[in-house]
């Protein structure tokens, strides 16, 4: 099995849990958040899907995650290339993962802020932001991690003034975009070529509008 982190960053981790504020705080101090780079893609993607297989392992079935991550892939593919993917590492190894991608209300990707009104630039009206591509080590689960990454992504989101974000949940996120104040608003399934669906849980959240018109910086 693909080895997420190495041993001793583990036994790190077990003393990371709430009621551990000592391992939790050494651990904090010395992980880096960067957004990632298109050198980068071999070793997130082979890093998201052992991640995704191990967490998704009691609300899927092994062969439908294989066959979901063959076909759809753990990351949009231009999300890289748009600089929109942040990366959370410890000593080097990856820890988490996590971006965002500008859409049309039809699901299509598009470029963002419209320039009709040079001293009013905005948000394109009818888009949305999609966060997606998050993935965190199972031994750094539940400190804070995905959290963490999220209030990140939702700060570049808002710095653009974009409102609306948007998840594409699996059932075993559900709970975390819940915590993180997203609500389900429909069923989301996955097609996949061989008849079966990964099922995914469309959640959305209205973020506070922080820039007033003219103030949005690129």
């Amino acid at each position: 099995m693909f080895c997420l982190v190495k041993p001793e960053c583990r036994h790190a981790s077990a003393s990371s849990r709430p009621g551990h504020a000592t391992g939790s705080d050494h651990i904090y101090t010395e992980i880096t958040k960067r957004r990632a780079q298109a050198s980068d893609r071999a070793r997130i993607e082979a890093f998201q899907a052992a991640a995704l297989r191990i967490h998704a392992k009691h609300h899927y079935a092994r062969p439908v995650i294989d066959r979901y991550i063959a076909e759809a892939g753990t990351m949009p593919a231009d999300m890289l290339s748009e600089g929109r993917l942040f990366v959370l590492e410890y000593q080097g190894d990856i820890l988490a993962t996590g971006g965002w991608r500008w859409k049309a209300d039809d699901g299509s990707a598009t470029t963002g802020l419209q320039t009709d009104t040079p001293r009013q630039p905005g948000p394109l009206a009818g888009t949305y932001a999609e966060i997606s591509a998050l993935y965190v080590d199972p031994f750094f689960a539940r400190i804070g991690l995905a959290s963490w990454l999220i209030a990140t992504l939702e700060a570049d989101i808002a710095r653009l003034g974009l409102t609306d974000v948007r998840i594409a949940a699996t059932l075993t996120g559900l709970p975390l975009c819940q915590k993180n104040g997203y609500q389900p608003y429909r069923l989301s399934p996955v097609a996949l070529t061989d008849g079966t669906e990964f099922q995914t849980v469309a959640v959305a959240k209205a973020l506070a509008r922080h820039n007033k018109p003219g103030t949005v910086h690129l």
